[in-house]
């Protein structure tokens, strides 16, 4: 498996590990306490490492050691020179106030290369990992992992046992950098870490019941920070806990923030880019597997969010690309997602969902809002496996739309279909027309002066190329008004015969005269256009043709060509 970000904090805490058993292996030895462990340290590496400390204290009937201020070092001199067996993907340096060791069994350290004990603690350390890039690969090597797992199984094959009851890191800050840029990636700070029956023989790496060689492992995180290469965000985890005896992992937070404001964000690009800001709280994820979550994968009964909010924002003032978005619905990136995914369920409650948009007419922007959001997916997974029982990714939506009416959504979609199939039916409560004005003035110069909508239903299939389905408004008293900018852009003017127009065209109620009229969704898609720009032209094409206003949209459109 290839070096991952999300594997880097996890896999630097094993490197102190294999530190502090190469460190105990060698108190064992005879020579330890000549002064050679600085000379040793610095062969072992062939020259990479540098090792300082303040005190060692040895006590040999007890098994004990004790390393006070303990430094290891990279000599940047030494990847200058043509001595260097192979470049490495990365290098760290390492600073630890204690390194505390009890319980050894001596004789057998001696006698068979071997090491088993109580304890080893690590405290108050801090770790600097600088990328180097991809390492070379050696004619006939046949070690699988990255550069720091075959530093791990190294020590396999010096040690033919390694036994601790407990191993315990605390208070460990980390940091990951790019060597050349010395640009931060990723940052965790308070990283704790307890690893329990660690056993390291011939057959543990094959032993699927333990996970960095353990019967059990608990993981705390004060924070995890790292931003994304281009520098648009950051991205930020706060109280991470992981206990695989119980199968879970729990976040107090998670945020994606942009570095820039609004404005300024969107300067950055030629071409028109949906600026994102989110933020989750008290995240829970159930029944994880341990040993899949330790290699990047993610399998899980259950993800849980008890409270969250959603803010996007696009500035319709900037061009637009020419990207042709086929294969880009969610249920489609699901499967372009670079490890696998099993969540059986996935629950949001308590969410807000903003999308505001900048529009090109007016320079002003509307805001799509949903409050009170709960949301349910079901069968979020991108496993061959899974998706041969089950290919069927399902949502269930719940909200309230502009804090007005109730909207209930259910979204069901084919994983991995290259067609995109999917379908959609909802229904909305009803409301004062009157309270799109919040959407229609800025968005579409048009006023709604009045009206009262009962409630809409809607069911549509789509699919990569179009979306066809069936509309019901409900809706009496109709009464709207085209808009134009005032002179100085402050506020806005009613356009007298277009409104006239636009009310005769208008069908001011339905049902009407004891018929219920049903409008057809029926929309080519633009596929420089996102799935949920789909589903909402689908519905719009429906709203239209009820109330009429289809007829109006010809007649400017002809209005315009002339």
């Amino acid at each position: 498996m290839g070096f991952s970000k999300k594997k880097i904090w996890l896999y630097s805490i094993l490197i102190i590990v294999v530190v502090a058993g190469v460190g105990i292996y060698r108190f064992y030895k005879s020579k330890f306490l000549d002064g050679t462990i600085p000379g040793t340290v610095q062969s072992q590496s062939q020259g990479l490492y540098k090792i300082k400390y303040d005190t060692i204290l040895v006590d040999e009937v007890a098994g004990s050691l004790l390393v006070n201020n303990i430094n290891i070092q990279v000599d940047t001199l030494f990847l200058s020179t043509d001595t260097a067996r192979e470049n490495p993907s990365v290098i760290l340096n390492l600073h630890a106030d204690t390194l505390r060791v009890s319980g050894v069994q001596t004789p057998r350290a001696l006698l068979n290369n071997e090491i088993k004990g109580r304890r080893l603690l690590i405290k108050n350390a801090s770790v600097e990992i600088f990328k180097m890039g991809k390492p070379e690969k050696n004619p006939g090597d046949t070690v699988k992992g990255d550069f720091l797992e075959r530093i791990y199984f190294d020590v396999i094959k010096q040690l033919k046992l390694v036994s601790m009851d407990t191993i315990i890191l605390e208070n460990i800050n980390l940091s990951y950098k790019d060597f050349k840029t010395k640009k931060l990636i990723l940052k965790s700070t308070n990283v704790s870490l307890t690893l329990y029956d660690l056993l390291i023989d011939e057959n543990t790496p094959t032993d699927k019941q333990r996970i960095f060689f353990s019967k059990k492992v608990q993981i705390f995180a004060d924070s995890i920070q790292l931003r994304d290469p281009k520098n648009h965000y950051e991205f930020r985890f706060n109280g991470l806990t992981i206990n695989t005896g119980s199968r879970e992992l729990k976040l107090n937070s998670a945020s994606i923030r942009p570095l820039l404001g609004e404005l300024a964000f969107v300067r950055l690009f030629k071409t028109q880019k949906d600026r994102f800001n989110f933020s989750l709280s008290a995240i829970t994820i159930k029944g994880i597997d341990p040993l899949r979550l330790a290699i990047g994968e993610l399998s899980a009964d259950s993800l849980s969010v008890k409270k969250s909010s959603f803010f996007i924002y696009r500035d319709l003032r900037i061009p637009r690309d020419k990207v042709n978005r086929v294969g880009q619905y969610p249920h489609q990136v699901l499967m372009k997602i670079p490890f696998p995914v099993n969540v059986k369920q996935a629950f949001f409650n308590n969410s807000f969902i903003e999308y505001k948009e900048m529009s090109e007419k007016t320079s002003r922007a509307g805001k799509v809002q949903f409050d009170r959001v709960s949301a349910v997916m079901h069968n979020v997974t991108n496993e061959p496996g899974a998706m041969s029982k089950n290919n069927l990714l399902s949502i269930q939506f719940n909200a309230w739309f502009l804090n007005m009416a109730k909207a209930d959504v259910r979204l069901s979609m084919r994983i991995g279909d290259k067609q995109g199939r999917f379908s959609a039916e909802g229904k909305l409560g009803p409301f004062d027309a009157q309270r799109l004005n919040v959407l229609t003035e800025p968005m579409g110069l048009a006023r709604i002066e009045r009206g009262n909508v009962r409630g809409i239903n809607f069911n549509m299939q789509g699919d990569n190329y179009r979306g066809d389905g069936e509309l019901v408004l409900l809706y009496d008293k109709l009464k709207i008004s085209s808009l134009k900018l005032e002179d100085d852009k402050s506020g806005y003017d009613k356009k007298g015969l277009s409104s006239l127009i636009a009310n005769i065209i208008a069908i001011n109620k339905n049902p009407s005269a004891g018929t219920t009229r049903k409008g057809s969704m029926s929309n080519e898609r633009n596929t420089n256009r996102s799935f949920f720009n789909l589903i909402w032209k689908s519905i719009f094409t429906g709203v239209k043709e009820t109330t009429g206003m289809d007829i109006l949209g010809k007649k400017q459109k002809n209005k315009d060509k002339k």
